[in-house]
């Protein structure tokens, strides 16, 4: 996705964008910014510290297109039997959300008819 704000608008239409500040809790009066962006088929969350947009940390991707393309080709539309295939058995399944988790992060796949949604 690249490392700056503009990089992250670069990726489409932005249909709305939401801003918002938060205190940063390991430097004293620092406000950091949060940006919601919303695209077709797209939802990014993140945060860039002291406001920096030159840089920015992901907090949240959520991608319900297949245009949208993720590595190891486990796009929108793929078969959960691929998604096993390449990844192995989820770490955990709840209903229709496979779970893969790593030490730091989790990704959440939603399956619909046998097919990543």
């Amino acid at each position: 996705m690249g490392t700056s704000l503009t990089d992250l608008k670069a990726v489409g239409k932005v249909q709305r964008e939401v801003v918002s500040t938060v205190k940063n809790r390991h430097v004293e009066n620092q406000v950091d910014e949060i940006r919601e962006l919303y695209y077709d088929g797209l939802y990014v969350r993140a945060y860039f510290p002291a406001r920096d947009h030159k840089r920015f940390l992901l907090e949240e991707v959520e991608i319900t297109s297949p245009r949208f393309k993720i590595k190891h080709g486990l796009d929108v539309g793929t078969p959960v039997a691929e998604l096993e295939r390449v990844l192995g058995e989820p770490d955990e399944i709840k209903g229709n959300v496979y779970s893969y988790s790593c030490e730091t992060d989790t990704v959440h796949f939603v399956i619909e008819n046998g097919v990543i949604t």
